[in-house]
This record gives C-alpha cells, structure tokens and sequence, in this order.
C-alpha cells in the first residue's frame, strides 16, 4: 500500500507542477544557428522541462495500446520494436530480388518534414479518437496546443 500512496503523491505533485508552470514555462525555448538565411530550411525544436517529459511519457503510454491495436502490420514508423534498420533491410531486398529477376521496380520516398507542421489539428483530435485515445487524453493534449505561438529567432 506503500507505493500506491507515494505513487499518488509524486502524480500529485507532478499534476500541480504542470497547471503551475503555465504554457510560458513548460515549453523551453531555444534558439539554434541556422545553416543558411533560408527560412525554409531551418525546423523548430520544442524542448521540455523535466515535469512535462515525464508527463508526456505518460500520457503516450496510455494511449499507445488502443493506437498499436488500430494501426496496419506495415506501419513502421516510431512504433515497438520496428526499427529503421528493418525497413531499410526490407528494402534492400526488394531492390536485389528486382535486379535478380530483371523486373522494373519503381519506388517513391516521401519527403513528410515539411507536411509535419502543416498538420490540421481539428483533424488531429479527431483522428486520435478514431484511434480509441480516451477523450479525457485527447484534451489534455489539445489544451496543450491551445493558444501555442511559434517564433523564428535568427
């Protein structure tokens, strides 16, 4: 009973760090140098405090289970033990065994770096309940968004 009630207290705690930081003080800033003028080549960072990882870190572990379940067996990307060493090596594969059998062979990389930030957020809270995410996550993440502004330092 010992480590529930300290486990509690430490969620406690954690939970009024969080509403007590504010979004100003949750979200870090930092300013990095870009490698040219070029605006477009340069992408933002977020770095967060010690609280809001740890927080992050929990609401990702209750909400992966419902999204693995959804998710297709050729998803690979950021998921449990599908690493990009695979996928590369998968690749590799196809492209031997098409030379092997002399067969066309076309393949198409999508460059998705830029489509990241562009990403409809009311789309978002609604593809996350399609995955099962609790609702009570999926406003917590979206009350996080709420009112975020994005600065380009030089």
């Amino acid at each position: 009973m010992r480590g529930y009630s300290t486990f509690s207290s430490i969620r406690f705690r954690m939970r009024n760090k969080y509403h007590q930081a504010g979004k100003k003080d949750f979200w870090s800033k930092y300013q990095r140098k870009a490698i040219s003028a070029s605006v477009i080549i340069t992408r933002g960072i977020t770095l967060l405090s010690i609280p809001g990882k740890v927080f992050n870190r929990v609401l990702l572990n209750r909400m992966k289970d419902s999204v693995d379940a959804k998710l297709r067996d050729r998803q690979a990307g950021f998921r449990k033990d599908r690493l990009c060493t695979d996928q590369i090596a998968t690749l590799r594969i196809i492209v031997e065994q098409s030379i092997e059998w002399n067969s066309s062979l076309y393949i198409n990389f999508i460059d998705f770096e830029k489509a990241f930030d562009s990403v409809d957020r009311t789309t978002q809270w609604k593809l996350l309940r399609y995955y099962g995410v609790p609702e009570k996550i999926v406003n917590i993440i979206r009350n996080s968004y709420d009112g975020l502004n994005c600065k380009i330092m030089h």
